[in-house]
């Protein structure tokens, strides 16, 4: 899988939902604006050695997700604002 966020289709991210998006992806992901301050994804680099090959490009383009739409989440509203992304690759 590459890590080019246009070629992600709503199937592999729904995929990336229901069997990835976990407490410890959830504590992971959520790292980074607790540490930064931020949600940009320049901040990746915090914890992209932690990643499987085929999450780099789901992360990415979830932060770019976020972050272009001045949106936030915290450990209670992850998967909301997840489905949010998903949604958006929909449309």
């Amino acid at each position: 899988m590459t890590d080019n966020k246009e070629s992600l289709n709503q199937d592999e991210l729904y995929r990336f939902y229901m069997y990835r998006l976990n407490d410890p992806m959830v504590s992971l992901l959520i790292e980074i604006p607790r540490i930064t301050g931020s949600f940009s994804p320049d901040n990746l680099y915090i914890i992209e050695s932690q990643l499987k090959e085929d999450e780099i490009g789901v992360v990415k383009g979830f932060f770019n997700f976020v972050f272009e739409n001045d949106l936030s989440f915290g450990f209670g509203d992850i998967k909301d604002v997840f489905k949010l992304y998903i949604l958006s690759k929909s449309s």
